[in-house]
This record gives structure tokens, sequence and C-alpha cells, in this order.
């Protein structure tokens, strides 16, 4: 850079214009700098994970959050009004419309066994990775919920619950799955499991489960809900056994 350059006003527009900001790229080596952790979450869903942790996103951390669903994608701005840091997309996770090489981390909450084609999302997912990137994926257990998906199969025997979920994408399988994509794969479980102690939200997650309404009446949904309530109320409670946890895997440093 020359002396006149050196010595130009931050004011003078047609300095700006013309040479500074001519082309993105003197900005853009700016921001590069501050952009220290770059994070890609593939199904963010109303933002739940973000919005709690507001408060802890460390300073020049940029975030791209996408899901399949318009609604999603809207609801997670609304809740994250404010955060700049922030951006929102509406994506698939076989299609990411980021370059090769641009996260520093990508992350899938309960989602992976959704997508149509999952060997294309880990490979999507591996292209938009840095060299030594990480992936971060919450998944269930062939046992997940298997109380409650026995009660519903008793009235229903159609019901597959989580076990369907389990044979696509699973605690059990998906170390299986990312091996020939990445690198250091590792489980990690999460230990917990769910004493219900109202009945209310038991039958909303019951109602929440679209495949065992969609081929029944009114009168159908009535009599599950009666079962429902007679099973509750011989303990006033239901335990349910949670088998969740993290699959990892790390992008190889040599894959460019």
């Amino acid at each position: 850079m020359n002396t006149e350059d050196e010595i130009k006003p931050i004011n003078d527009q047609q300095y700006l214009k013309e040479k500074q900001y001519k082309t993105p790229d003197n900005l853009q080596a700016r921001i590069n700098l501050h952009v220290k952790f770059g994070i890609l979450e593939l199904g963010c869903g109303p933002a739940d994970l973000w919005r709690e942790n507001r408060d802890r996103l460390p300073e020049g951390m940029y975030a791209l959050l996408g899901d399949l669903s318009i609604g999603m994608v809207k609801r997670a701005r609304q809740e994250l009004a404010g955060l700049p840091e922030l951006v929102y997309i509406c994506t698939d996770a076989q299609y990411v419309p980021a370059p090769d090489g641009y996260f520093d981390m990508v992350t899938a909450n309960h989602m992976l066994y959704h997508v149509p084609d999952i060997d294309r999302a880990l490979q999507e997912i591996k292209r938009v990775l840095k060299p030594g990137g990480r992936l971060l994926a919450a998944i269930n257990g062939e046992q997940h919920m298997r109380e409650l998906s026995d009660l519903i199969r008793g009235y229903f025997p159609e019901y597959v619950g989580a076990r369907d979920q389990a044979r696509r994408f699973s605690l059990e399988n998906a170390t299986a799955q990312l091996t020939p994509f990445f690198d250091k794969v590792e489980v990690r479980l999460y230990e917990e499991n769910l004493l219900v102690t109202e009945l209310q939200p038991l039958l909303d997650y019951i109602y929440s489960l679209w495949s065992i309404f969609e081929q029944h009446d009114q009168s159908w949904a009535e009599g599950l809900e009666q079962t429902v309530r007679e099973v509750f109320g011989a303990k006033g409670q239901f335990f349910i056994t949670k088998s969740q946890g993290i699959v990892s895997g790390v992008k190889p440093r040599d894959d460019f």
C-alpha cells in the first residue's frame, strides 16, 4: 500500500468505494481473522440447543443453522433474534449449499435417521468439513423408549417406533456407517431414563406420532387414549427407558 492510501481517512467515500472496498477482498480478509470457529447444524428445528446456550457462544464463532422445514427455520430465526453470528437456511442434508472444507464442525441432532440417503448425507457432511473437522450426531439406540413402544404396540401391533429409526442409524450401527467416511469414530452414551408423572405430556407425545394415527379414525385414537389412561392410572406414573448418545467422527486431514 502506498503512502497516499495509508493516510486516506475512513470516511473518504470515494477512496472507500474505488479502492478499499472496490472488491470484497479486503473486508473478507478481516472477517476471516475473526471467524475462528464455523459450525453447521443440520436439522436445527426450533433451535432449542442454541437458545438454551446463547450466553455461552464463543466470540468470533460463525454458525449456519439449517433445516428441511421452512417453518422450523422461521421459528429458529425468531427464537434467536439478535444473534448476528447465526445465519439460517432451508436445506437438505443430502445437498448442502456450502463450499468444500468450509466448516470446523457439523452437528446433526436426532435427524440423520430421517434422511433418505444417509451415505449421501455423510459424504456431503464430510465435503463441507475442513480437514480435521468433526461431525457430532445425536442418535437413539434400539431400546430407546421401549416401554412406550410396547404399550402402543399392544393396541396397534404395526407400530415400530424407535426400532425403525434404529435400523437406519443408531447407537448400535452408527460406527459402521461413519467409518467409511471419517476417522476416529467414537460413540458416547448418555445414560438417563424418564419417569413420567403427568398423564397429559405422555398423551401429547403419543398424539405427535403421525404413523400410528394416519390410518385410523377418531374413535380408534380415543380407545388408545383410554388404554394409556388405565396403564398410567394403575401407578400414577410411567417409566420409560432412554437409550441415547452421540457419535462423532473426524474428517481425515489428508482429505482435501
